[in-house]
């Protein structure tokens, strides 16, 4: 059996590095893997990545530039990320079909059409990082009225776009193609996430189980102080906060953590002792009321574990995530995470237990949160982090997911085996 990962590329968004990490999460149990990107990646010296031609992939660069262009049509009433998947990569399609056992990661940015959809029958696991698969043309649903078009349908009564509708046609078409789309089987990443599924139109009736994305627990760990160049009599309190791009910053909180850090500012006990790690795309850190070290964008996961390490709590404020990698790789490390009580990360982190909820999207009770963590004693804050971690380890390792994917992996197996025997026996009859 050989399993195919498919992801836009090696490893720069979540859910490339989701791939990246179930693949060697099933590789280490002996699955022989190789993985598929439509951008160009450094080989690997894990695994094997295929990559298009410069000539393939320029020619999927400017139908991703063409389909961008068409979502500003739409003028969403919020700033969720749009795909219309109309063209697709002729790259891509062409390693579906030889593929074996495909594990679909990212398909979006045009990778491939909805119309191929049916390439992924009786051969695939879908994992879903996002709303997109049951969306119209959205990768999240925010607003009431848009979760009713998920559940009822995309009509033009219940239209919540500015300009074109142009996430109903999206829909349209995957209600019409989705048919020929069978014995394919979702995973999700979150028990939020699987309800948001089942409830959908375009996949209740869908075969979805829940796999979390793996954390390889040997390497995001808590480091000695020694590797830390920690100092003892430094009495910081340092809260980190990692966003990526800007372009997702509604997505993951940015103005609500800074409406959380304004409204501390005037708290006396805090002048002084507070310090801001910043990681991703630089924004106007003066903004900030405390001190603050941007760190940049985090290119090695040995940098990242460091970093996690010199942190007493990481803020996590997004409105919506699939599962919550920053806050997993944070409870690894055993450093304990505050965020909001929504989405996926209810998974993950437990107030009281091994972080800090706040209801959602409480501005003034996230900040009530970080003055609970900064006012604890540290060997309580400690015990939490020591908590998180025996929960990543139970239920997030390697070991424990990768041994549910190689299961759904031979369930896909036997459909792929009663398909092909399925053509035998006609081409027999004919």
């Amino acid at each position: 059996m050989e399993v195919t990962f498919f992801s836009f590329t090696k490893n720069s968004g979540g859910a490339d590095r989701a791939a990246e990490r179930m693949k060697y999460a099933v590789r280490d149990l002996g699955v022989k893997t190789k993985a598929v990107v439509i951008k160009s990646a450094r080989p690997s010296s894990r695994d094997q990545v295929i990559t298009p031609s410069k000539i393939s992939e320029l020619g999927h660069f400017v139908k991703w530039v063409l389909s961008y262009i068409l979502t500003k049509f739409i003028m969403p009433r919020n700033d969720s990320k749009q795909s219309l998947n109309i063209f697709g990569s002729k790259f891509i399609t062409e390693n579906l079909k030889k593929a074996e056992i495909c594990h679909i990661h990212w398909i979006n940015n045009e990778m491939i059409k909805i119309k191929d959809f049916h390439l992924f029958s009786n051969k695939a696991v879908i994992t879903l990082h996002d709303e997109w698969f049951y969306c119209g043309s959205e990768h999240h649903s925010f607003e009431p009225d848009h979760v009713g078009r998920v559940v009822d349908g995309y009509q033009k009564e219940n239209k919540n776009v500015k300009l074109f509708d142009i996430p109903r046609l999206v829909w349209r078409l995957k209600v019409n193609y989705y048919k020929n789309m069978q014995n394919v089987i979702f995973t999700v990443p979150s028990k939020w996430l699987y309800d948001r599924a089942k409830n959908s139109y375009l996949l209740k009736d869908r075969e979805i189980y829940i796999v979390p994305n793996p954390i390889d627990v040997d390497k995001f760990k808590k480091l000695p102080d020694e590797l830390l160049n920690h100092n003892p009599e430094n009495q910081e309190f340092n809260i980190l906060f990692i966003m990526g791009r800007l372009k997702t910053s509604y997505t993951k909180g940015l103005d609500l953590f800074l409406a959380a850090l304004e409204s501390l500012k005037d708290v006396r006990r805090l002048q002084g002792k507070v310090k801001v790690l910043v990681c991703g795309e630089p924004f106007d850190v003066h903004r900030l009321p405390f001190k603050c070290k941007h760190l940049g964008y985090i290119k090695s996961n040995a940098e990242l574990i460091k970093i996690y390490n010199q942190a007493d709590v990481t803020i996590f404020p997004s409105r919506a995530e699939a599962f919550g990698q920053i806050a997993s790789e944070s409870l690894a490390c055993e450093t304990p995470v505050i965020a909001f009580k929504t989405s996926g990360v209810t998974d993950i982190v437990k107030d009281g237990e091994n972080g800090f909820l706040a209801p959602s999207f409480e501005v003034k009770l996230l900040a009530e949160k970080i003055l609970e963590a900064f006012d604890m004693p540290r060997d309580q804050l400690e015990k939490l982090g020591k908590n998180g971690r025996s929960h990543i380890v139970k239920h997030m390792s390697h070991k424990v997911v990768g041994e549910k994917l190689i299961k759904l992996y031979r369930s896909v197996d036997n459909y792929k085996k009663r398909s092909d025997q399925k053509s035998n026996y006609r081409y027999r009859e004919i």
